[in-house]
Order: structure tokens, then sequence, then C-alpha cells
């Protein structure tokens, strides 16, 4: 997955320093992945959301920070 914000999450652990090293980890972890679909996403990330327009809610830091992606799957 190509990440095209990864500033605004920059910007998130300046204002919160708590939240870097969850946030610097999930960044890593997603870079990394290949989702063709809501259901792959489900599958790494068990307590991830899926909402409609093609977006996910992943908890961050053991839930105390929500992240909101707006995933372009595969045509």
């Amino acid at each position: 997955m190509r990440s095209i914000a990864k500033r605004a999450l920059q910007n998130f652990w300046k204002r919160h320093p708590k939240s870097k090293g969850s946030l610097e980890a999930w960044h890593q972890e997603v870079a990394h992945a290949d989702w063709a679909s809501p259901s792959a996403v489900k599958g790494h990330f068990r307590s991830a959301s899926v909402l409609q327009g093609n977006r996910v809610v992943f908890n961050v830091a053991g839930n105390q920070y929500c992240l909101i992606v707006k995933i372009n799957y595969p045509y």
C-alpha cells in the first residue's frame, strides 16, 4: 500500500508524542500490505472497522487513537 499522507501522521504525533511509536509501527506494517478487498484488511487487522466509501477505521495504540483511512483497492 502506498501512503500519500504520512505528513499528517507526523503532524499528529508532534502534537501527541505518545502516539508516535504506535503510528510509526502501523505505517510500517501497512506499507508492505497489498490488500485487494476489505475482507483482506479485516483478515490482517481484526479490530479494523470497514465503512462505506472504501474507508477503514484502525484502532491504534490499544484503542487510544482511531485512524480513518481511505483505501483504493485494485480494480
